[in-house]
């Protein structure tokens, strides 16, 4: 096969950049991807990015920053976030203009790498399949399920197939048609970049092959007094470029292409009219160059004028056209080899039109212009040295008695509702989401009843009652935990290895913590609990309940708690939840069975033995009518509500606040869908409110607000769910 010149020459002119990854040595760690629901019901989201917002690790080719012109993607934990220019829809459907920050891309799940165009973005999954997006809508693209990297240009599809052949789809405006393309006959490939009017390839030996204009391929041609017709010629084969034998990775941007040597030196072709090849002149490259005094480099990415280079040490230099401050040097107009300004700690990079972007240990940050949004942090005010993207989209939301908080990608805490906030300027109590800086770097969250706990990334747990927790969380040395019920001073945990531990605040020394392991509750996976209760969900889908009493840790006369014992009938659960005397269960099935906590055996005081002596009544199980499909339970105050496995909530019970979301007031016997809801990952009800998390990161509340728990400072309820607006 041929690739006609026509093609390129058919496309609207529109500045690509395409940064092919990192070498293999220069990779992210492995990690990522969407963890399975939580079986403690209110410590994890059923479908959330893990913590930080640092790009995920990709194939050796893949990209895991994308950026074309003014629209940017990055892969982030397996999803995918994309903001910026969306004139052509690539980001979203609706009016065709900006997008300041971030918006999650439904129906991308599991992605490895990625690519952008002003039409399309395509995710490559871990299984080798290809989902692209256009105005909001996900489509996998059938003809393909062994992809290991793509490219972009406009509404075509280059693809690198897992046994190195190169082929190329045409997307159409909606991917619903996709149909094969022409493109060279090229084997061993590994990536594969595009310009305005021509393309390359890296192949598994290290050469570079590029073909379409020939002043751009760096074949060591000079075409300046070529004719017409003898370039056309030369532009329909594919041509190695000159010299280059040795490369490890690749990126193309309209007008210049470079690759990053085995020897961690760089080679750069094409234009060079604002130095962006790096070899101290302006002088058009018909064959590569060096980029002068750099040779520890890891990856290069390419922008419209400009190069950025990520070092081996995780800093960045960036060097040509910089008039927008997309050279990251802190001063607008540099041209010169700069290193970016304040960034280390770097694992990829992306670069576009007057814009370049770097993932680092606290998230995605990019520099330059911020036209049409594309830095991703909210403004249109652009920057000379780097800005994080915006990351304030909830990834976990939690609710007690008059307590809201929520979690973002980043880790950053928000908290808003009546306990703990400081008077403001004007003498008022907050009524809108606070950021909670006291507690290190939060890495999970866990809320319940009165009371609030968060492990953070250094694995230390703070724990609090909801009314003093935003000012005063103590720290809690109990060892390591993968989950905490609690009640603020007290409460149960379950330790790696699936032993449940209670605990309390010594009140006579209060930095002391009282641990106790209960014995029968070794193997579990979640918990909840109540006053005196604390049931488990066991790794083999059986629950165990213990009772214990308030002199558990008396320490003249402790009472044992009582013997475990398993819920009768329960074999297949999978998450759990409790308040009010009531516990409920999520089964394998989808379906909900709840029971009451007063059934569980206690403990015998022995100074009441006599009176303690009744007849034991047996835990009676039901089933609750009318919920299936569900993925957790969260029960609160006299509400129940379910995530269900379509991300839709559904909720019954108490409603005398709104709390049920229904529009109304009503008691509600059996579930109802809350309506317009859906997209929801995390999900927590509160005495009173409840709170959801959506895909895109956005956060609603419902239910009670007389103390601002919604996050809105007016009405006194909200019966249907209203937007938080999280700090920035």
């Amino acid at each position: 096969m041929s690739l006609h010149r026509s093609w390129f020459l058919s496309l609207p002119l529109s500045i690509f950049a395409v940064s092919c990854g990192p070498p293999p040595e220069a990779n992210p760690p492995a990690g990522g991807g969407t963890p399975p629901p939580s079986a403690s019901g209110t410590a994890a989201p059923t479908a959330a990015p893990t913590t930080e917002p640092v790009a995920a690790p990709a194939s050796s080719h893949g990209k895991t920053i994308a950026v074309s012109g003014g629209t940017v993607c990055a892969v982030v934990s397996g999803r995918v976030a994309c903001w910026g220019d969306n004139s052509k829809g690539a980001i979203a459907a609706g009016p065709k203009g900006a997008v300041l920050n971030p918006v999650w891309m439904a129906g991308v799940e599991q992605a490895t790498s990625v690519d952008v165009s002003r039409v399309f973005g395509c995710a490559v999954g871990t299984s080798g399949k290809i989902v692209c997006f256009h105005e909001g809508k996900a489509r996998e693209i059938p003809l393909v399920t062994d992809a290991s990297a793509i490219a972009i240009r406009e509404t075509k599809l280059f693809v690198v197939r897992k046994s190195g052949a190169l082929i190329a789809l045409d997307l159409g405006y909606d991917a619903s048609e996709t149909r094969p393309s022409e493109v060279p006959e090229l084997k061993d490939v590994v990536s594969v970049g595009t310009g305005y009017n021509h393309a390359c390839a890296l192949h598994k030996n290290g050469e570079v092959t590029c073909w379409g204009d020939v002043e751009m391929t760096g074949s060591g041609v000079d075409t300046a007094e070529m004719e017409w017709e003898e370039k056309e010629k030369l532009s329909k084969n594919p041509t190695k470029v000159k010299g280059l034998t040795d490369a490890v990775q690749l990126a193309v941007a309209d007008t210049h292409t470079c690759a990053v040597r085995r020897n961690k030196q760089v080679a750069c072709w094409g234009s060079n009219w604002s130095g962006e090849l790096g070899d101290g002149s302006s002088d058009r490259r018909y064959s590569p160059v060096a980029v002068q005094l750099v040779e520890d480099a890891a990856e290069v990415a390419v922008g419209y004028h400009h190069t950025c280079i990520r070092r081996t040490s995780g800093k960045a230099l960036c060097f040509g056209e910089g008039r927008s401050g997309q050279t990251g040097s802190g001063k607008p107009g540099s041209r010169g080899l700069v290193e970016v300004a304040g960034l280390s700690g770097i694992t990829a990079l992306g670069a576009g039109e007057e814009i370049s972007c770097a993932a680092a240990g606290n998230g995605i940050q990019c520099w330059g212009s911020a036209s049409r949004g594309r830095l991703g942090n909210g403004t249109t005010s652009d920057y000379t040295t780097p800005t994080l993207v915006k990351g304030a989209t909830a990834k976990m939301v939690g609710a007690t008695d008059s307590l809201s908080c929520a979690m973002d990608n980043a880790g950053k805490l928000a908290c808003w509702g009546l306990p703990g906030f400081p008077e403001d300027t004007a003498g008022k109590r907050a009524d809108t989401p606070r950021a909670i800086t006291n507690v290190g770097e939060p890495d999970a969250l866990f809320m319940k009843d009165s009371g609030i706990c968060v492990v953070n990334k250094a694995k230390k747990v703070y724990c609090e009652g909801s009314y003093s927790f935003v000012k005063e969380p103590k720290e809690l040395n109990v060892g390591a935990v993968k989950q905490i019920w609690t009640s603020g001073s007290s409460g149960s945990a379950v330790q790696p290895s699936g032993q449940v531990m209670l605990w309390q605040r010594d009140w006579e020394k209060p930095d002391n913590v009282l641990k106790q392991n209960l014995t029968g509750l070794n193997d579990a996976v979640g918990i909840s609990g109540e006053s005196g209760t604390v049931c488990a969900v066991r790794r083999s889908g059986k629950v165990g309940c213990v009772g214990y009493g308030f002199r558990t840790f008396d320490k003249k006369e402790p009472v044992k708690p009582a013997a475990a014992v398993d819920v009768p009938g329960i074999t297949d659960a999978v998450s759990i939840s409790g308040s009010g005397g009531e516990l409920c269960v999520v089964r394998k099935s989808g379906e909900v069975s709840c029971f009451s906590t007063y059934r569980v055996p206690q403990p015998v005081d022995p100074r009441k033995a006599a009176a303690d002596k009744k007849e034991k009544q047996p835990i009676e199980v039901r089933t609750v009518k009318g919920v299936a499909n569900a993925a957790s339970i969260h029960v609160g105050g006299g509400a129940r509500c379910v995530l269900h496995k379509d991300a839709t909530v559904s909720c019954w019970g108490q409603n005398s606040y709104g709390q049920l979301g229904t529009g109304d007031f009503e008691y509600r016997w059996d579930p109802a869908v809350i309506a317009g809801l859906t997209d929801v990952t995390s999900l927590a009800v509160g005495s009173q409110q409840v709170c959801a998390a959506k895909k895109t990161g956005e956060v609603y509340c419902w239910g009670r607000n007389t103390h601002d728990e919604v996050g809105q400072p007016a009405p006194a309820y909200a019966y249907a769910p209203v937007t938080v607006n999280l700090p920035k």
